[in-house]
């Protein structure tokens, strides 16, 4: 690397590194950066490599899904990504952009599918810490890249693995034809279940026509995508209502139903009780 420049002002620092050639590196770390937005900030980018956020503090909506401090979301290349501060709690955030021609096979390998996708992560404020003092290196030792690379690897280490990795496996049977499509639009739905997903996302992200995908889910699931979407935001819902004490608009709004009253229609129709209903049955038992 030849030069690096870094950029540091009252809202956050960003340390763009130059010079690093896809073809010369199997993965390396070409930007890392943390900012404090303004209050409805409002921006749209894309990026040429993986670029991975970290929410550090408030909240945001990023592509439709609504995210907070100990989430994150990953951006493939070239994703047109939008994002908007919360009003009252504006959004904070580290980030770090990969590239390498094994960057893919990196995120991969650490439970993500190299796409839109947002995920949790443990210890909020030692992943600000690490990357902002990151940003201060000195750029021109010749150990940067093993230091950065170490960076990496321990923030990665932070990350809670999706639990839909774990989950699908008993759902799909590999030996069924398109097995590995169904896959990962369960990952898919079950990373974003939490924003207006739709079946036009989802197959666009596993790469098939919308009636290919629903063919499938039929085929293996004995269900459409839009059934699964649904059933899966219910559970969901069934775990917070009595594991917690938030509002049913708020957990209707957690689960991807901004109306409360069809979020109760939903609920009503795969458990016969309402949300109000099902909250009052179980702490009775």
């Amino acid at each position: 690397m030849e030069e690096s420049r870094t950029k540091v002002s009252k809202k956050g620092i960003c340390t763009i590194l130059s010079n690093y050639s896809p073809d010369d590196n199997d993965l390396y770390v070409d930007e890392i950066g943390h900012i404090i937005t303004e209050p409805l900030r409002e921006q749209r980018f894309a990026r040429g490599n993986y670029c991975i956020h970290y929410c550090i503090r408030g909240k945001a909506v990023v592509n439709g899904f609504k995210i907070s401090a100990g989430q994150g979301y990953i951006m493939p290349p070239m994703s047109n990504i939008k994002y908007t501060a919360d009003k009252e709690d504006p959004y904070e955030y580290t980030w770090i952009i990969l590239g390498g021609t094994k960057a893919k096979y990196f995120l991969r390998g650490c439970g993500f599918d190299g796409k839109f996708q947002i995920f949790d992560f443990e210890n909020v404020q030692y992943i600000a810490r690490t990357i902002r003092d990151a940003c201060y290196i000195n750029y021109n030792d010749k150990n940067f890249n093993l230091y950065l690379m170490s960076v990496l690897f321990k923030i990665m280490s932070y990350h809670k693995k999706p639990e839909n990795v774990q989950e699908i496996g008993h759902l799909v049977d590999d030996s069924a034809v398109g097995a590995e499509y169904v896959k990962e639009a369960l990952i898919q739905i079950h990373a974003n279940y939490a924003g207006n997903i739709s079946v036009e996302f989802i197959a666009k992200q596993v790469n098939i026509s919308q009636n290919y995908l629903c063919r499938l889910f039929n085929k293996i699931l004995f269900c459409s995508p839009q059934v699964y979407i649904a059933k899966y935001r219910v559970e969901i819902a069934k775990k917070l209502l009595v594991q917690t004490q938030r509002s049913i608009t708020d957990i209707a709004e957690s689960v991807g139903y901004f109306d409360p009253q069809h979020f109760s229609q939903v609920f009503k129709k795969y458990t016969k009780k309402t949300p109000k209903e099902y909250r009052k049955a179980y702490k009775e038992k």
